[in-house]
């Protein structure tokens, strides 16, 4: 009885081995997966304002990983996603001026798009001036923007929502890429 003993539980050790082998094998691949969408840039977004002043700034600062870049303002048409600043409600405010990239700017030659660039390593701000018309005043904005490596583009994702405030609302989403090729 003893030889049928060990000989079963060899078997379900070796059938309990095989449950352990595949659950490993699926959780590396989930990891790894999840890994892939990592967000390598990741925007923070707030509203700069001075008591007794009527303008402000809608400020968007971003942390960028190692490899990653994002792209700056007023490339044209020659290749990625500029970063740009979308208003959808702006109640009470007005843009003063367009979008200005505020960082250590990098110009060179984009073998991807073939043409030369202007975008930001490691961090990077954006910020756009604003005139408020109205004491109360109610902002719902994007920030759309363009991030690439060495080997491939970002695609569009989701967006950051700020928490309003009671009486002046900024409702500001930075989005993940837009990818134009």
């Amino acid at each position: 009885m003893k030889k049928i003993n060990n000989v079963n539980m060899k078997r379900i050790n070796n059938v309990n081995m095989k449950k352990i082998a595949i659950l490993l094998t699926m959780m590396t691949v989930a990891l790894m997966a999840a890994a892939q969408m990592a967000n390598p840039v990741k925007f923070t977004s707030q509203l700069k304002t001075t008591n007794g002043s009527s303008e402000g700034e809608i400020i968007f600062t971003g942390t960028i990983d190692k490899g990653w870049h994002v792209y700056s303002t007023n490339l044209g048409d020659a290749g990625p996603t500029e970063a740009a600043i979308v208003f959808h409600k702006k109640d009470g405010v007005e843009p003063v001026g367009k979008l200005k990239a505020v960082g250590k700017e990098i110009s060179q030659f984009d073998e991807m798009f073939g043409a030369k660039l202007r975008f930001f390593e490691n961090n990077v701000k954006f910020v756009q001036k604003v005139k408020f018309t109205k004491p109360n005043y109610d902002i719902d904005v994007d920030l759309e923007y363009g991030a690439c490596n060495d080997q491939s583009c970002l695609p569009p994702s989701s967006r950051l929502k700020p928490k309003p405030r009671p009486t002046r609302s900024l409702l500001c989403k930075p989005l993940r890429p837009t990818v134009q090729r």
